[in-house]
């Protein structure tokens, strides 16, 4: 069983002001539930691509119901104009050694 998911992202921020971010959100329930793994706001990095930013989602909570997971990107902007450009999405499972 897995203890952990690392997600590894690359991203592009266009137009979003300091307010302005976006999530990584994971389901434990067949998507019925979302958490929050981890947001990214106060994104001053316009116009620049961020490579291989890691986002650590701990299993262990769920390590005796958990069969399937889910995995969503969602935008916290105030504008149609704001813009995360995602790219190089990889996803590992990480196994406890015992």
């Amino acid at each position: 069983a897995f203890i952990s998911i690392e997600v590894i992202i690359s991203f592009y921020a266009n137009s979003m002001e300091l307010s302005d971010g976006f999530c990584i959100d994971y389901s434990v329930n067949d998507g019925l539930d979302y958490l929050t793994a981890k947001c990214f706001f106060a994104i001053s990095m316009n116009g620049l691509w961020y490579d291989d930013t890691s986002v650590l989602i701990d299993l262990a909570p769920y390590d005796e119901t958990l069969s399937q997971m889910r995995i969503r990107f969602r935008c916290e902007t105030d504008s149609l104009n704001d813009d995360i450009l995602i790219d190089k999405v990889a996803i590992f499972g990480l196994q406890d050694n015992d």
